[in-house]
């Protein structure tokens, strides 16, 4: 680690006189906790991972099992921990634009949600130590260090995968669904299987290409911190059409790999009804912001609010045709 990546660290893990830690009540510090955490994307988590399950598993056994259990405690606090530690590092960035979050580490103080992330840390070290024991699959190890390992860096230097342009894209799919698939994958009693692996992949691929829309929302507030992002990188028309291009490879990828065990079911019909949908808002967005300077088009994406809801919408779709081949094992 350069000294630059060394002294950042410090600075976000150190509190200002304003952050340091205050006496309040628990029920205000747990809504406090819950904002850091930001607990409103968890139904769009909660999506992928059941897709994920129902598609990868191969009887009620197994999805029933102790041991997915504690394999979704343990992405639940890999989840949390890349929340919380973006929330933190980001704070300054966020005082203007996501100022409730900017106010929350503030108010719940840098020593609190450092805590937090260090009991986020020991629940995954816990977790994974069990599954490890009863699998004997040391290479869950090396899946979830990487994991854990990204859950910093996304944030924080030296890598930064946030500000690391382009590659911010490619850094979101791996960290939101392959990892956490192929950690999943990697705790059944069978060795690993390749179409379960494409369906994952198709499933990051449609849910990953409305993450785009996040990231151009802040465009100006990345500008002023100098983190150049996907959007600042390539433009805000450009991510755009890679997100789309996304969507749609993503779900050619899921149906060809799912339909020679589905096979024609009613399930691909509200699938494929929320890939349109997600093509029509991406669509939208396009034609929204192309020829426009950059302050019109923050202005239409900043207006498109849905995006969490379309992530989430292509998340629990996938569910039905997840569900068709998981029937038919």
């Amino acid at each position: 680690m350069t000294m630059g990546a060394a002294a950042e660290f410090r600075r976000v893990f150190s509190a200002d006189p304003a952050e340091r830690e205050r006496k309040m009540s628990p029920v205000r510090a747990f809504r406090l906790g819950l904002a850091v955490h930001r607990v409103e994307v968890l139904p769009l988590g909660a999506g992928v991972m059941a897709a994920s399950v129902v598609v990868s598993s191969h009887s009620w056994s197994e999805v029933l099992s102790v041991r997915m259990l504690v394999t979704i405690v343990m992405l639940t606090a890999y989840v949390l921990l890349t929340n919380v530690v973006n929330c933190l590092a980001d704070r300054w960035l966020d005082a203007d634009f996501k100022s409730r979050l900017s106010r929350a580490v503030g108010d719940l103080g840098v020593r609190r949600v450092r805590r937090q992330i260090f009991a986020w840390v020991a629940v995954i070290a816990v977790c994974l130590s069990w599954l490890i024991g009863t699998t004997g699959h040391l290479d869950l190890l090396v899946v979830m260090g990487i994991g854990v390992v990204l859950a910093f860096q996304y944030s924080l230097p030296p890598l930064h995968l946030k500000g690391a342009g382009g590659r911010q894209i490619p850094a979101v799919l791996v960290m939101v669904t392959l990892l956490p698939g192929l950690a999943l994958l990697r705790t059944y009693d069978r060795p690993l299987e390749w179409a379960a692996v494409a369906a994952i992949l198709g499933l990051g691929l449609t849910v990953n290409s409305v993450f785009i829309v996040n990231a151009a929302e802040d465009v100006p507030e990345d500008a002023e911190h100098s983190i150049v992002t996907a959007p600042r990188a390539l433009g805000i028309f450009p991510s755009f059409a890679i997100g789309l291009a996304q969507l749609v490879t993503g779900a050619a990828v899921f149906v060809a790999v799912t339909f020679p065990a589905a096979g024609y079911s009613w399930t691909y019909i509200p699938y494929l009804a929320a890939v349109a949908f997600g093509v029509i808002y991406l669509g939208r967005l396009l034609a929204g912001v192309r020829g426009k300077p950059i302050g019109a088009a923050i202005g239409v994406v900043r207006r498109a609010k849905s995006f969490a809801f379309v992530a989430m919408l292509l998340s629990w779709a996938t569910v039905f045709p997840a569900a068709a081949v998981f029937a038919n094992r």
